[in-house]
């Protein structure tokens, strides 16, 4: 999963966090069974991690409050009215504008919780954490063997797909060369360490 996230445009597509989501959400899920049936403890119990999880929670809720349209009507955006009054139509409102953008940002915040547990659960032991360390270093490079291969070999291309800017930079699987560098620089901090 650490490795295919930055394989499709750096997950910078919505088809790319939804497969996240279905893989790391089945993860957490298998997990929790896991646990459960075989009636054992968390490594790290949701009580030693209470106030984040909380602060996690409420902003989980107040994402989903922005999106629905059973709010009150002075919450609503004022674009709703708007649109009621130009168009003659009931439209739900909501105080956020773009509910599907809003839900996609629930989705994604919820995808990263998934992992946070998951690694604060499974890399408690020195030797686990040594090697999610070395994963992601050798994640980085393979991304950055392929990005300079790519950039060398097919520079107007990002995997298939047409490259539209940052043409003299190298980008490998990312659309934007500033969060490349931030993923590589990543992947060089663990490869240091």
């Amino acid at each position: 999963g650490v490795a295919w996230a930055p394989f499709w445009l750096g997950s910078n597509r919505e088809i790319a966090w939804l497969i996240n989501a279905g893989y790391f959400g089945t993860l957490l899920l298998a997990f929790e069974a896991v646990l459960l049936l075989g009636r054992r403890r968390h490594a790290v119990a949701l009580k030693r991690v209470a106030y984040p999880a909380a602060i996690f929670v409420a902003i989980c809720v107040w994402i989903a409050v922005q999106a629905s349209t059973g709010i009150p009507a002075w919450l609503e955006n004022s674009i709703y009215q708007y649109g009621r009054e130009t168009f003659r139509i009931d439209i739900s409102g909501s105080i956020t504008i773009n509910r599907v953008l809003t839900y996609m940002a629930l989705l994604r915040l919820l995808t990263q919780g998934a992992v946070f547990w998951l690694f604060l659960q499974l890399g408690r032991s020195p030797q686990r954490a040594h090697w999610t360390v070395q994963a992601v270093a050798i994640i980085g490079m393979a991304y950055a063997i392929y990005g300079i291969v790519a950039f060398f070999v097919f520079p107007g291309t990002i995997l298939w797909l047409a490259k539209y800017a940052y043409l003299d930079s190298v980008t490998s699987t990312f659309i934007n060369r500033n969060s490349y560098a931030t993923y590589v620089g990543i992947g060089l901090v663990c490869a240091l360490a």
